[in-house]
């Protein structure tokens, strides 16, 4: 990880994600949030969350996911 990042990981991560292509929602710690199906992550770690108005990226540090 220290030399080449997460990118190497993002395949099994994809593996082991129980969220991947099920509704969640967002809970933020500014109090927003919203809700979508849980796409993948990038290989920055963001999450890729597929909303009614398309394709959101998440980056933060204070979410939280949880299945809907």
């Amino acid at each position: 990880f220290e030399q080449e990042g997460l990118a190497p990981f993002v395949p099994r991560w994809a593996w082991c994600d129980a969220l991947q292509g099920r509704e969640v929602r967002l809970l933020q710690a500014d109090g927003g949030g919203g809700s979508g199906v849980a796409d993948d992550i990038e290989p920055s770690g963001a999450l890729r969350l597929q909303t009614a108005a398309g394709l959101v990226v998440v980056r933060g540090g204070e979410v939280s996911v949880r299945p809907a």
